[in-house]
């Protein structure tokens, strides 16, 4: 067992977030990891400025602007391939942004966003 992990189980800590006594209260993030500290602090502060009633509206928009529904799940990673950027330019202005790769390489979904910068530029 990792040492860390026990005294971080019998530590007890206060912060503004509230108390916790063990890992398995401990907020985490995405992938599971405890966050503590500041990192614990700019997920607090990220949360905090998130607005659901904003994000629904950016969907409706590229919805009506690329006329096809994004993919379900929250709206990054409906744009994190950038796919839908690259057609919502294009929507705006034809021709402005190369044709979007569709596949799930990252390197190039980056593609795809730097062309969709290019294109706003």
């Amino acid at each position: 067992k990792n040492p860390l992990c026990s005294v971080l189980n019998s530590c007890k800590m206060s912060r503004s977030g509230g108390t916790f006594t063990d890992l398995k209260n401990a907020q985490t993030d995405a992938n599971g990891t405890p966050l503590y500290g500041i990192d614990k602090e700019l997920a607090e502060k990220a949360a905090s400025k998130y607005d659901p009633a904003l994000e629904a509206d950016c969907r409706s928009w590229l919805e009506a602007v690329t006329g096809t529904a994004l993919l379900e799940g929250t709206l990054h990673e409906a744009l994190k391939s950038g796919v839908v950027l690259c057609n919502a330019v294009n929507a705006i202005k034809p021709g402005v942004c190369k044709a979007p790769f569709t596949g799930s390489m990252a390197f190039k979904q980056m593609e795809n966003i730097a062309n969709f910068s290019t294109a706003c530029v």
